[in-house]
């Protein structure tokens, strides 16, 4: 499909998507430590019940994300990826993500989150910011005595193509 698409289910448990326009010069920064967490595990650290505000507060923050890429508001960024349904139970067990998050929220250049249920980290920033968030990402995680590799990314707004058939 390409580019940012929102998937969900109507009533009648069909599968729908709507595409959203990204922007020309948005760049994916992930950091990928060397190390694992195991997904199972990770679930069971989460709460089984949500507090409304919390709830609340990671709704506006989807839109806002939504409304950031649209419009190509990178300085609203670093909030609209903030979360406080499953980050503050997982980050405990990143050495370093602290650190990274909190310096990469004071530039204003970016904003990031853990990719999944971790450890890596995906970070979404303009064209020109990527070689800075990669080196907060690198350094937090080395400061933490954690070697990782970084990826720049473009996101790819054509989707899958037929480049061979038989």
């Amino acid at each position: 499909i390409g580019g940012l698409t929102l998937a969900y289910k109507t009533g009648q448990e069909e599968i729908k998507w709507a595409r959203i326009k990204t922007p020309l010069d948005l760049r994916i920064v992930l950091a990928i430590p060397e190390f694992a967490l195991n997904t199972k595990e990770m679930r069971k650290v989460l709460p089984q019940k949500v507090a409304l505000p919390k709830a609340i507060f990671n709704l506006s923050r989807s839109a806002l994300l939504v409304n950031a890429l649209q419009n190509s508001d990178w300085e609203v960024l670093a909030e609209a990826m903030e979360d406080k349904l499953h980050q503050p139970y997982r980050t405990p067990f990143i050495p370093g993500i602290e650190d990274m998050f909190s310096k990469i929220k004071k530039t204003g250049l970016a904003g990031i989150a853990l990719s999944g249920s971790g450890p890596s980290v995906v970070s979404l920033t303009k064209k020109g910011r990527e070689e800075t968030i990669s080196k907060i990402m690198k350094d937090a995680f080395l400061n933490a005595g954690i070697t990782c590799r970084t990826l720049v990314l473009e996101a790819d707004l054509d989707g899958t193509k037929t480049v061979y058939s038989i």
